[in-house]
């Protein structure tokens, strides 16, 4: 993703100025994990408020190219209520996407645990389940 493309998304100029995004309480996050965000956010920002080169970006963040593409689309995404993500996106280990199971598991040795999603699906699949 470059800079171009995100130009591309037709994304409302507002949104991608972060000082308009929600804030993050980095306090409650783990020292390690506040230290991750702090690198991520660094790298956002100047991605998104320099002209800097994603090269360099990554020597200064220690982050990969890619790396910094997928967290400046996260940013720019939509949560569940449809406000933009910002820096909440970067926070580690939140899921962004809900989990959508597609298929119910198959009872046997191999995918014995693998259970993942499969009682939202039941409910998705026979809602009248969930008025009991």
């Amino acid at each position: 993703m470059s800079r171009r493309s995100i130009e591309k998304l037709n994304i409302n100029e507002e949104l991608l100025d972060t000082t308009l995004w929600p804030t993050v309480l980095i306090e409650n996050l783990t020292p390690e994990n506040r230290k991750l965000y702090m690198e991520r956010k660094k790298a956002v920002d100047l991605f998104l408020s320099t002209d800097m080169k994603v090269k360099d970006i990554e020597t200064q963040t220690s982050l990969r190219r890619d790396e910094i593409h997928r967290f400046v689309r996260r940013c720019i995404e939509k949560d569940e209520s449809g406000e933009i993500m910002g820096y909440k996106g970067l926070i580690p280990y939140k899921r962004v996407k809900k989990y959508n199971r597609k298929n119910f598991p198959i009872n046997n040795e191999e995918d014995s645990d693998n259970f993942t999603g499969a009682f939202n699906l039941l409910l998705e699949t026979y809602p009248e389940v969930n008025l009991i």
